[in-house]
Parts: C-alpha cells; sequence; structure tokens
C-alpha cells in the first residue's frame, strides 16, 4: 500500500467536506459495521516500553514528551500523548535505554485517557522489524485485504492494513490514506463484507451517496432539553446544551471549538454534583451557527 503524502492539517479535514449538505446524523459512521477488517500482519504485543516523543502538534507547537506505549508490534504501537496529533503528522521516536531512534507516521487516535489520548503510531524505517526488541508471534500467512471506499469519490479498492492500521480503522471506522482518483489524502471506510467478488467491488464503487446515508443512519435521534458535560484531557470541562440523543452519541451545542475527529470524554444526560458517568466519543461533525456559536455531532466509541 503506498504511504499518504504528509499533510500538515490533516486532522482538520472534516469528513462533512465529502458528506450530503446538512448531514447532521451522529450515526454517521459506525465502527460497529466493520467485521474484523483483516489484518496482514499480526502479533501485538501488550507491554510498557519508555519512549521519547517529539514533533510538532497541530497548534504548531513543538514538543517533546516522556510516554510509554500501550502495546507494540512490528509495524507500529499505540502510545499515550497528550498533544492534538492528526493523521500522517511525523513523530521521532526515541527509546532513551539503548540510545536507538527512529521515524514514525500518525496513522490516528485509538483511544482517550485521563491523561492524554492514545495514538497509532506506523514505524517508517526499513529496519525497525527489531526497534522495540521484542519477539513477536510469527507473522500470519494470510493475505487477504480489506474493502475499503473512498468516502469522497466512491472508489473501492481491497488494501492489505497492519496491525496499526487495522485499530485505527476498527475504532474510528474510518482511515486517512492517499486516494489516486482525488489525488490528495482523503478519508475512507470499510464496506461490510470482507470479501466480495470484483463484480461485488464494481457495484459498491457505483452505489449512489444517497444509499449510503440511508444504510448508516441506524439509531432515531430524540430531542432533549438537558445538558451534557464534555472532557478532555487537559482538565477543561464545557457543559452544554444538548440537540439530540441517540443509542450510538449526541449532539451538542457550544461556543467551544472542537476539532473533528478528535476524541473527548463525555456524560450525557449531566447533573452538577451528581454521580454522572462519562465515556468516550469522537466529534464527528461541525457545524456554525449564525449566533457564532458551533453545533457538534458526537458518536460514541470503544474505549
Amino acid at each position: 500500500m503506498s504511504t499518504a503524502p504528509s499533510l500538515k492539517n490533516s486532522a482538520v479535514l472534516e469528513f462533512s467536506q465529502c458528506a450530503p449538505s446538512g448531514e447532521t446524523s451522529v450515526d454517521y459512521l459506525p465502527p460497529s459495521t466493520i467485521s474484523n477488517p483483516q489484518r496482514k500482519q499480526s502479533g501485538r504485543v501488550c507491554i510498557g516500553i519508555t519512549v521519547q516523543v517529539s514533533g510538532t502538534d497541530l497548534n504548531g507547537q513543538d514538543f517533546l514528551e516522556r510516554t510509554q506505549t500501550e502495546h507494540v508490534s512490528r509495524s507500529g504501537a499505540c502510545l499515550l500523548l497528550n498533544r492534538f496529533l492528526g493523521p500522517d503528522q511525523q513523530l521521532t521516536i526515541r527509546r532513551p535505554g539503548n540510545k536507538t531512534e527512529t521515524v514514525a507516521r500518525v496513522i490516528g487516535q485509538v483511544g482517550i485517557r485521563q491523561h492524554g489520548y492514545v495514538y497509532g503510531i506506523s514505524l517508517c524505517g526499513e529496519s525497525d522489524a527489531n526497534f522495540w526488541g521484542v519477539h513477536f508471534p510469527p507473522s500470519s500467512a494470510d493475505e487477504r485485504h480489506t474493502l475499503l471506499r473512498c468516502t469522497c469519490c466512491h472508489k473501492s479498492e481491497r488494501v492489505a492494513l497492519n496491525e496499526i492500521e487495522a485499530g485505527v480503522l476498527g475504532a474510528n471506522g474510518i482511515l486517512s490514506r492517499s486516494c489516486e482518483e482525488c489525488k490528495a489524502a482523503t478519508f475512507w471506510q470499510a464496506l461490510p463484507k470482507q470479501t466480495v467478488d470484483q463484480g461485488s467491488v464494481a457495484v459498491a464503487a457505483q452505489g449512489s451517496p444517497g444509499e449510503a446515508k440511508v444504510s448508516r443512519r441506524k439509531n432515531i435521534r430524540t430531542s432533549m432539553r438537558a445538558s451534557a458535560c464534555v472532557s478532555q484531557p487537559t482538565g477543561a470541562r464545557d457543559v452544554a446544551p444538548i440537540i439530540d440523543i441517540s443509542r450510538g452519541g449526541i449532539a451538542f451545542r457550544s461556543s467551544n471549538k472542537y476539532r473533528v475527529h478528535s476524541w473527548v470524554e463525555l456524560a450525557a444526560p449531566y447533573t452538577e454534583g451528581g454521580a454522572n458517568i462519562f465515556v468516550a466519543g469522537r466529534i464527528v461533525w461541525q457545524r456554525s451557527t449564525l449566533t457564532g456559536s458551533h453545533e457538534y455531532g458526537v458518536q460514541y466509541v470503544k474505549n
């Protein structure tokens, strides 16, 4: 698979740019429709390896953070950083213990914690197989590909995903990669069926946006006069009015700005001083209002 071109502000690419005008469904990209995407490589090891990570975040700030991996694989790792990062951003990873260093690429966010965001990263060096110093299980010989479709031009391709890419796709329902038709890095989503013949691929590529819209909206939205509390690892909390709510997520209105595709923790409905339960969610769309505030759609995600 070809490497997507680097985009400094790729995380602010809004999926709504390719969606029908006025789309407000918080169930727009349900990860539950993905039936375990096939992986070209297997062998993920849960281990905390101390690393130093340097790079530039989406706010243009250079940073150097010491953190630990949550798990590693031949192709990359998942690690915790208290920074806003987007797909295709480049990072430098150092292991202080043995003084080794390599370049990595952010694939996407896969979780949120009290002290930061969990990102999936892919190692870029050709000789990085032994970077972690971990003995991995033998690679799978299964070469079946995942069928992905570009959300902008609806072109479909069979793609071999590594461990990290499959994790990001499973967590978000979308994956940033290069599209030859669009000549840009766009967001792709997995089609429900893993294995189809060539005829099915052609049919899927020709499917109308209207048909896709109907299949995605599975949960009934209900208007609610209540508040939600949106929390971020920085400690900031935003109590905002709920527009509507469903089993898949909520829509709320706020004067604060949130990046599309960023993860938050939220309690909905929220009661000040009450026993509120916070769950993970992902901002899937944003719309500005005439009053200067913003409306957001949040999709619940597994964390």
